[in-house]
């Protein structure tokens, strides 16, 4: 990796907003013990037509009371921490006393990144700007940055989003959704982590992906999926499972199909809600033992579906003031 790729990635880790895991915080910690690197790092910066100094500076600061607090680090940590902080605050001094105009927006801004989006209710498919192919779910939005396709493939997803890779081994596909970190040269995945889940996934179709899960305490582990293959995280839990996957299951919202597999109920609610761009009043309690396993059809409606769901556990609904209200028979 050249220098210009390193710096970009401390500043881009410096700005992470999700907790670093040990290996980022020793990526850092390794840059810093180089007293070289943050020379080079202020020079770097001069060149750089626009930034606020100060906020690089405290960015950096919060990361160091972040090593410190991780008392469980590399005893290496201990060691270097003293002298790198040093160094960081005589090297970059210069950076913040005669730059005026240096800034994480550099690497951040939101000039810099493009953000496609879904409403509730709506789907789309879209081509990146190196040829792999994206589709979004209900309720999805993907972000990805100005370089993408030339320094690198990296983009992020909350929502559902279904990808076939285009393969370029030069520069891997990298999509981050929540705990998640998804890697692959060329293969087709599907992904889904939405705010309001407590489970976050990712299934794969086609080729190979290396999958890395960030714990809610930092710690990261590895893993291999290969097709038929689904990764799932519980946040709730903080714990990651494998499990064997139905490609078709997985796809069959790119065909507009909804599917439940032995399903919650009130997981088949919150998604009924996003597909359908309804709200649903129901009493949790009354179905909290109630499990589904349906196929709502292309095209079919959200009446079908209660139709379906009426056969199965016995329900009624009527409408009022916009909202659909289930009870049970």
């Amino acid at each position: 990796m050249d220098k210009e790729s390193d710096f970009r990635k401390v500043i881009r880790l410096l700005y992470q907003k999700r907790p670093l895991d040990k290996n980022e915080l020793a990526d850092i910690g390794e840059f810093f013990r180089n007293p070289g690197n943050l020379n080079e790092l202020n020079s770097y910066l001069h060149e750089i037509p626009e930034s606020d100094p100060s906020d690089i500076k405290l960015k950096i600061e919060s990361v160091w009371a972040e090593i410190e607090k991780r008392t469980e680090q590399p005893h290496f940590f201990k060691r270097i921490i003293p002298i790198a902080r040093k160094y960081a605050a005589i090297l970059l001094l210069p950076l913040f006393i005669y730059t005026s105009w240096v800034s994480y927006h550099y690497f951040l801004s939101p000039e810099e990144y493009f953000t496609l989006a879904t409403s509730r209710g709506e789907q789309t498919n879209v081509i990146l700007p190196d040829g792999s192919s994206a589709w979004l779910n209900v309720d999805t939005r993907i972000t990805y940055s100005t370089s993408y396709g030339k320094k690198e493939r990296e983009l992020t997803v909350n929502g559902e989003a279904y990808f076939k890779v285009k393969k370029n081994a030069a520069i891997p596909f990298v999509v981050h959704v929540r705990n998640l970190d998804v890697k692959a040269l060329g293969t087709a995945f599907n992904v889904r982590g939405y705010e309001d889940d407590a489970v976050v996934q990712t299934s794969l179709v086609e080729g190979k992906v290396d999958v890395k899960i960030i714990n809610s305490n930092g710690v990261s582990e590895k893993r291999i999926l290969t097709p038929g293959q689904t990764l799932t995280f519980n946040k709730n839990t903080n714990s990651a499972q494998m499990r064997l996957s139905n490609n078709e299951t997985v796809k069959a919202w790119t065909d507009k199909q909804l599917i439940f597999e032995n399903t919650p109920f009130d997981e088949v609610i919150k998604n009924t809600e996003r597909w359908f761009n309804v709200k649903i009043i129901y009493e949790p309690n009354r179905f909290k033992n109630d499990y589904l396993t349906l196929r709502l059809k292309k095209g079919e409606s959200v009446e079908r579906l209660f139709e379906i769901i009426d056969e199965t556990i016995g329900i009624q609904y009527k409408k009022d003031a916009g909202n659909l209200i289930l009870t049970k028979k």
